[in-house]
């Protein structure tokens, strides 16, 4: 389910990662679905949709009656929120990357390591979280726990977060995906009441 709902597609260990699964798992599994996924050879290439009719087809439940493969998305964007929120307030923290003291006042692209930084401190799976979890989180049905997991990160991390999205050069995106999170938080509160 998450393979043909996320944003941008991982590598089985960053799908493995995000999943907070077991190495291997991701792969092991998708071999069974060669003629409609690649599964790239190495653990680090991203995993590919061959047929675009495969995804429409397993989130839809009027076509896809075995009820072992079918895909509720609003269920499967709910587990991809709460691991997105979870990696987020798990891995994030002040200087994330490290940066020496002396250079915390340098822009991004004048930290001479910059890059070898974000590759160690924050690995493709997190760098999905950062970009993602709003989206996932409009898409979710949206219960207390995710409300629970989504203060937390508020608490925690919420300043954590842009310094990481500013880290990758997506920081950007910020406001559109605090947008995204409030409108799902409105209409979520409304249908509670």
């Amino acid at each position: 389910g998450a393979t043909v709902l996320l944003r941008d597609q991982l590598s089985p260990r960053a799908l493995d990662s995000l999943l907070g699964l077991p190495s291997g798992t991701s792969a092991s599994n998708l071999a069974l679905l060669g003629s409609v996924i690649f599964l790239p050879e190495s653990e680090d290439n991203v995993i590919q949709i061959i047929h675009q009719s495969f995804p429409d087809f397993l989130v839809d439940s009027t076509r896809c009656t075995n009820s072992d493969i079918v895909v509720d998305p609003r269920q499967q964007h709910k587990v991809l929120a709460q691991r997105c929120l979870e990696t987020l307030t798990s891995r994030l923290r002040r200087n994330v990357c490290q940066i020496p003291v002396d250079q915390l006042s340098f822009l991004n692209q004048e930290v001479p390591d910059l890059a070898a930084r974000v590759r160690d401190h924050l690995p493709s799976h997190v760098q999905y979280a950062l970009r993602h979890w709003a989206h996932h989180l409009h898409d979710s049905d949206i219960d207390h726990e995710i409300i629970k997991l989504l203060t937390t990160f508020c608490n925690k991390n919420l300043l954590h977060w842009l310094e990481g999205l500013s880290l990758i050069g997506s920081a950007d995106i910020a406001v559109e995906a605090l947008q995204v999170a409030r409108r799902a938080l409105t209409v979520c509160t409304r249908s509670w009441v």
